[in-house]
């Protein structure tokens, strides 16, 4: 992966994109561009592959939403409330 050149008493190492080098100087390592950031906008997920990455929205089915990170998604749980009619009256003695 990558290529080196040999220059004047040295070499010089490139990588491919999607790869930075390493403090070695000839060692390529996958760039993470999810941790960069590369995915904008809400409904969105970032998945690293090698050499790349894509972006995928992520869309909720029916009583989902997403929880406030846009990482994973939540259900709503509706407060169902039945009013049943009631009938009060006086305490009469007997």
């Amino acid at each position: 992966m990558g290529g080196c050149v040999n220059t004047k008493g040295s070499y010089l190492c490139q990588c491919p994109p999607g790869y930075k080098i390493q403090p070695d100087g000839r060692t390529c390592v996958d760039v993470d561009e999810c941790a960069l950031g590369e995915c904008q906008g809400h409904e969105r997920i970032c998945v690293n592959t090698l050499g790349q990455f894509k972006c995928h929205r992520i869309e909720c089915p029916p009583n989902y939403v997403h929880d406030n990170n846009y990482k994973k998604i939540e259900q709503i749980l509706a407060n169902v409330y039945t009013f049943m009619p009631i009938t009060i009256s006086k305490r009469t003695k007997e």
